[in-house]
């Protein structure tokens, strides 16, 4: 597969990546807790180039009351996800999620620990990426090898995502 760009139009990637915030947050009481541990990496979600004239990947996530679709972003020919700490290295996914209220996205790390996102999520106004659901757009860094954890949560749903780095 060719190089992917990182633009995607009507896609915006204003704000600060370097602001911090932290990848793991409470999800609401109403959505069904994941067991611990590395949970499906065999096999990991699905990613596969979309339909869509962009072509880039898409990953489709494992739901729980919702859909979730992820448009992958990235330098380097997938797969594998790149690992890295190097902003050169940094995986943008752009999520479309059915339910009600903010997205909240949980990275967990192949040792099981909680890692921090590289910066979102980032509400975007509109895309030309049509999947159900809103969007928004998201910065992780993979940096190790292994199976990694990404979970996405709205009001009261949630939908998960194994992805393999290295």
């Amino acid at each position: 597969m060719a190089v992917l760009a990182l633009g995607v139009a009507g896609c915006s990637d204003a704000g600060d990546r370097g602001d911090g915030q932290a990848a793991a947050t409470q999800a609401p009481s109403s959505v069904p807790a994941v067991p611990p541990g590395p949970p499906v990496c065999d096999p990991p979600s699905p990613v596969r180039a979309s339909s869509f004239s962009s072509g880039l990947p898409e990953v489709q996530g494992t739901g729980r009351g919702a859909q979730l679709w992820g448009m992958v972003m990235m330098r380097h020919p997938y797969p594998p996800f790149p690992v890295g700490d190097t902003a050169e290295e940094e995986v943008k996914i752009v999520w479309r999620m059915t339910g009600k209220g903010p997205l909240r996205m949980a990275l967990t790390g192949p040792d099981g620990k909680a890692r921090r996102l590289a910066w979102g999520p980032e509400s975007h106004s509109g895309s030309t990426y049509e999947r159900p659901g809103d969007e928004w757009g998201t910065g992780f860094r993979f940096t190790e090898p292994g199976c990694w954890h990404l979970r996405a949560t709205r009001d009261d749903v949630a939908a998960d995502v194994w992805l393999k780095a290295g």
